[in-house]
């Protein structure tokens, strides 16, 4: 999920996969600009051939015609940046992230979840921040902050407190694991709140593989 510069002082939404570890397919949004300091519900889907980004409920970006198959790979997963911490870093504050592998949640335009998110079938990542701390609900994988990434209550969406990244060096990282190869039908959701607009910014992201900014 990379956020990348518009060039008018705003940001859009790509979800960008790849089928070889290297070169990139990308799905952008055409529309749905992100300003700063409010919360949007951003989310990336995908069933057979279909692949979507969603901003607040609102398909902003499609396509009927993603035929290949996801490049696996050994890569961690970064949230807040890529698994490798390049300078790709988000701005801001994210919350309620949400990783489901099998499972297309959203399929026609929706409102955005009032409530945390919880672990439905296929949830292979889950950060609803209900407990106040950064632990996966999912139980499925451990998580190292990089940098001083933290929790932070000066902004949050539901509960006490969210995820913050200061831009510079912060982004959470999970080790590679088999849980994340998401080849086939998936949803990545979460919340974002950016505190500047600037170049890319990525808020989930397993190098050479998915990736949504």
């Amino acid at each position: 999920f990379p956020s990348h510069d518009n060039n008018a002082g705003t940001i859009r939404l790509r979800l960008a996969c790849s089928t070889n570890g290297s070169s990139t397919t990308i799905l952008d949004a055409t529309s749905g600009d992100i300003t700063t300091n409010q919360w949007y519900h951003i989310a990336a889907t995908r069933t057979g051939t279909n692949a979507t980004v969603w901003l607040n409920g609102t398909n902003v970006g499609s396509t009927t015609s993603f035929a290949s198959t996801i490049f696996g790979g050994t890569a961690a997963l970064g949230i807040g940046g890529n698994s490798t911490g390049s300078a790709v870093l988000s701005t801001g504050y994210i919350s309620n992230i949400r990783i489901v592998k099998g499972t297309r949640i959203y399929t026609a335009a929706f409102s955005p979840p009032s409530s945390p998110v919880t672990a439905v079938t296929n949830t292979q990542l889950l950060l609803n921040f209900t407990n106040g701390a950064i632990f996966d609900n999912g139980k499925k994988a451990a998580y190292e902050t990089i940098g001083n990434t933290q929790i932070s209550t000066t902004q949050k969406k539901f509960g006490s407190a969210s995820l913050y990244f200061d831009g510079t060096g912060d982004y959470l990282s999970a080790a590679s694991n088999h849980i994340f190869d998401i080849n086939k039908d998936f949803t990545i959701e979460l919340w974002a709140y950016f505190n500047t607009l600037s170049g890319t910014q990525i808020m989930v992201a397993r190098q050479g593989t998915v990736g949504v900014s």
